[in-house]
């Protein structure tokens, strides 16, 4: 089901938008899109445990140039949700002790980064996601303010 006929592990044809045979797809590109960030494992692991083959046909599938750039967005989106749900968390629970474990969702602690200064483009990206983070979590820290 995961494998092509010479045993390859299928990447673009497990997709239906992207497949050139439907007989190798199994879900549509937003149907993965939900189902990871459902999942909230920004490693991957969980969606391929789920959802796929297994751990190597992931590997193969983020190496893929054509979904690569989706894998992405996925993933950003997945970011997006995390941060805001630290953001509310941090706003309820603050007062009862539990700040630090919701401040490394909102920091991504998760991040493999390494030392050194950004880049010009982790830093675009950065404040790309800060914006969309703001945007996200108003509803809950305009109560704060008034």
């Amino acid at each position: 089901m995961f494998k092509d006929k010479m045993k390859r592990w299928l990447t673009v044809g497990m997709f239906k938008e992207l497949a050139s045979r439907d007989d190798t797809a199994t879900m549509t590109l937003d149907e993965a899109r939900q189902r990871f960030v459902d999942l909230g494992d920004m490693t991957g692991y969980k969606f391929s445990q789920s959802y796929l083959g297994g751990w190597q046909q992931w590997t193969e599938m983020e190496a893929s140039p054509t979904l690569a750039p989706y894998i992405e967005q996925w993933r950003d989106e997945l970011e997006v949700k995390l941060r805001c749900e630290g953001l509310e968390r941090i706003v309820t629970e603050s007062e009862t002790g539990h700040f630090q474990a919701n401040k490394f969702l909102v920091d991504r602690g998760w991040s493999t980064r390494a030392a050194g200064r950004p880049s010009k483009l982790e830093v675009k990206r950065q404040v790309e996601g800060d914006k969309k983070v703001i945007a996200a979590s108003q509803r809950f820290l305009t109560p704060l303010r008034s």
